[in-house]
């Protein structure tokens, strides 16, 4: 606790404020991906499945337009994937 208290000390004589934010992952990348430029993201998902079924990125991807490579090692999974 003596770090923590220590850092808002120095961020406040910077002006700054640290506060507990709301934010969850899912929010944290959708905000994160509105504000850059697609063009300039390629990922690279390995262990992608058929790219859809439970897949963390798949909404990303298709709501921001993400381009990306997806990799399966399982064959009979691959085949879902191709």
């Amino acid at each position: 606790m003596i770090i923590k208290e220590k850092l808002i000390s120095l961020f406040k004589k910077f002006g700054f404020r640290i506060t507990k934010s709301e934010l969850d992952f899912d929010h944290f990348l959708s905000l994160y991906f509105s504000l850059i430029d697609s063009d300039d993201f390629y990922f690279v998902e390995v262990g992608s499945n058929d790219g859809k079924t439970n897949d963390p990125l798949y909404d990303y991807v298709k709501n921001f337009d993400l381009s990306g490579v997806l990799v399966e090692p399982q064959k009979e999974v691959y085949d879902k994937l191709k």
